[in-house]
């Protein structure tokens, strides 16, 4: 569903070719090199939206002290997975968007938006923090599927940021602008209609529409054994969890 990221793909499969260190956004300390090279490369001397989306540096290149902002946030990561993450930022502007969310709620202005009631938010929602998963009751739900950074925040927050992920990540998915401008404006008209009904929903299978119920309905196929299948490697009568440099990450040696 979404572009690949490219330097993901060539990191290394195996432990003993180590993935060489690089600090986030390496290319945002060279960001008077990066203007001068889209000027020669632009007719008109003008960067446009499509060079912003192929080089994500250019954003943080253009605002001093986000690249050390960014570094201050992650200082106590692990050092190896901070490597992967970094590497999917560099990879385009919706990678950087969502790798960056303490960003966007520090440059959050001080505006009426924060006159909307306060509601439970999930923190960082974006597109890609929706999924599926099977709840006690073992039927499959689709809902969002990230919590960690939950907050009692005004409800512009979250829809704000929420929306901002749909316009950024448009043209990854092939969203034309008429498109996306409807697709906003019907979830801004959704989420309203649910916070005026005040009552929680969800969605599984029977409730399910469109690209969801068929989502569902592929799930319920599933085995755990196709599941474990996908996510680990046979090895004689036991499994090893299979190292794709996104879910896991070889254990150093010491």
């Amino acid at each position: 569903m979404y572009e690949p990221d490219p330097e993901i793909a060539d990191l290394p499969e195996t432990s003993d070719r180590p993935i060489a260190w690089r600090s986030p956004l390496d290319s945002t300390r060279r960001s008077r090199d990066l203007e001068a090279s889209q000027a020669e490369d632009d007719d008109d001397g003008e960067g446009t939206s499509e060079d912003l989306e192929e080089k994500p540096e250019a954003a943080a290149g253009s605002h001093p002290g986000v690249v050390s902002r960014i570094e201050d946030f992650n200082r106590n990561r692990e050092r190896e997975r901070l490597q992967v993450k970094y590497a999917r930022m560099r990879s385009s502007l919706y990678r950087f968007f969502r790798g960056t969310p303490h960003l966007y709620y520090q440059d959050w202005p001080d505006t009426a938006l924060d006159q909307t009631p306060p509601v439970w938010s999930s923190g960082d929602l974006h597109i890609e923090n929706f999924g599926s998963y099977k709840g006690d009751n073992r039927l499959v739900y689709f809902d969002i599927s990230d919590f960690e950074d939950a907050i009692l925040t005004p409800a512009a927050r979250e829809l704000t940021r929420s929306v901002s992920s749909v316009l950024i990540a448009a043209r990854s998915l092939g969203i034309g602008s008429r498109d996306m401008i409807a697709l906003t404006h019907l979830y801004l008209r959704s989420y309203t209609a649910a916070l005026r009904d005040g009552q929680a929903r969800w969605v599984e299978r029977p409730t399910a529409r469109g690209m969801i119920r068929d989502l569902l309905n592929e799930l319920k196929q599933r085995s755990r054994r196709v599941l474990l299948d996908e996510r680990t490697v046979l090895n004689g009568r036991s499994r090893k969890l299979l190292i794709d440099f996104k879910r896991t990450l070889p254990v150093p040696e010491v």
